[in-house]
């Protein structure tokens, strides 16, 4: 038996429903690259609601995933392979853009380190300056013991 294209067709669902897998990743990794941007800028209150979008759109991608496993689940083994080379380019796009995802997140992450550490610099020197602070505000609380002036 072979498989049709018509919009009832497991085929066409299981390609519209890859198709909206496929703009769910996209739209992750514009999102990415958001994030990037507001990492530079130290923008954590666009962090968030760049990391709540993306999650949102992998919770999607995911339900859709699911769906499409689920057509190919219901067909026989003959139509298993049909489908499967129907769907192989567009399957071979949606992974391209997971690595890219994936590359982006893990450059972000390396971001994100890195202020980390720069904050965790700042405030041993910001500590540190409070200690030579204090030392010369003990020094000025106790009295010259050479000099009752001073």
């Amino acid at each position: 038996m072979t498989m049709n294209l018509n919009p009832k067709t497991p085929a066409s669902q299981a390609l519209a429903l890859l198709k909206e897998v496929k703009s769910h990743y996209s739209r992750i990794l514009e999102r990415v690259a958001e994030q990037k941007e507001a990492i530079r800028h130290e923008n954590e209150i666009r962090i968030l609601e760049l990391i709540e979008e993306k999650g949102i759109s992998l919770k999607h991608a995911k339900r859709l995933e699911d769906e499409v496993e689920q057509i190919f689940n219901d067909l026989s083994g003959m139509e298993q392979e049909e489908l499967a080379l129907k769907t192989e380019r567009i399957q071979k796009e949606i992974e391209t853009l997971l690595k890219q995802v994936i590359a982006e997140e893990e450059a972000c992450a390396k971001q994100l380190d890195e202020k980390k550490k720069k904050t965790g610099e700042k405030l041993k020197g910001i500590k540190h300056g409070k200690t030579v602070v204090k030392g010369y505000d003990s020094q000025k609380r106790s009295r010259s013991k050479i000099s009752k002036n001073a």
